[in-house]
């Protein structure tokens, strides 16, 4: 799991326009993650609450980036992943769990822990963008 550390990262990567899909599952939850990305400039994705809805959207829309609830409903988000990584679309974990709980071939990637704020969410995401797409 990669540390964050919300007061340095990626401060100067610009936020405005980018796409991002936020999958989770609680309704409070998404709602928040929106509201935050898009008050920051950005064009969100979702939120979704399914890995059959997410599929759909990784498919069908350019994407900059997405962050991803652990598990939906009871269903891990592995294949959600593969698909995001397969497109070279940096991601991170935004979830209650801890770090065992996440999914094996990516447990490197960088992880917004629950409860989060609006700023941490930010930090993520400009951590996201400012990586190479190796992330």
């Amino acid at each position: 799991m990669a540390d964050i550390d919300v007061e340095e990262g990626g401060k100067s990567v610009d936020l405005t326009g980018k796409r991002v899909l936020v999958v989770e599952d609680e309704l409070l939850i998404g709602l928040e993650l929106e509201q935050s990305l898009t008050d920051a400039g950005c064009a969100v994705a979702g939120p979704v609450e399914s890995v059959d809805q997410a599929k759909e959207l990784i498919a069908g829309a350019a994407l900059d980036a997405a962050l991803l609830d652990v598990n939906l409903n009871g269903r891990p988000v592995d294949e959600i992943a593969g698909l995001l990584a397969d497109r070279d679309i940096p991601f991170a974990f935004a979830t209650g769990w801890a770090a065992d709980n996440l999914p094996r071939p990516f447990a490197d990637r960088p992880v917004l822990q629950k409860p989060f704020s609006p700023q941490d969410v930010l930090a993520v995401l400009r951590l996201l963008l400012d990586r190479p797409s190796a992330v």
